[in-house]
């Protein structure tokens, strides 16, 4: 599943970063001047589910996933 996650963010980081230094033309499926926010909600997105994955199956997880809740509402 992390290798899934890493694949998918991918395209998204190069489109990301690729936007921000050139002037290439965009084709026809755009999401306009909300893109590079969107990009940037997908890489954080994807950072925090493979830490989440990457949690071992016993009593750690669920005080994992709980301190991680808390930081996030912070």
């Amino acid at each position: 599943m992390i290798g899934l996650y890493v694949a998918y963010i991918a395209p998204d980081y190069l489109g990301w970063r690729g936007r921000r230094s050139s002037n290439a033309a965009r084709g026809p499926w755009q999401l306009g001047r909300f893109g590079a926010a969107i990009n940037i909600v997908a890489i954080l997105w994807v950072v925090f589910i493979t830490a989440i994955l990457a949690i071992p199956d016993n009593l750690r997880a669920g005080k994992t996933i709980a301190a991680v809740t808390l930081a996030l509402a912070v």
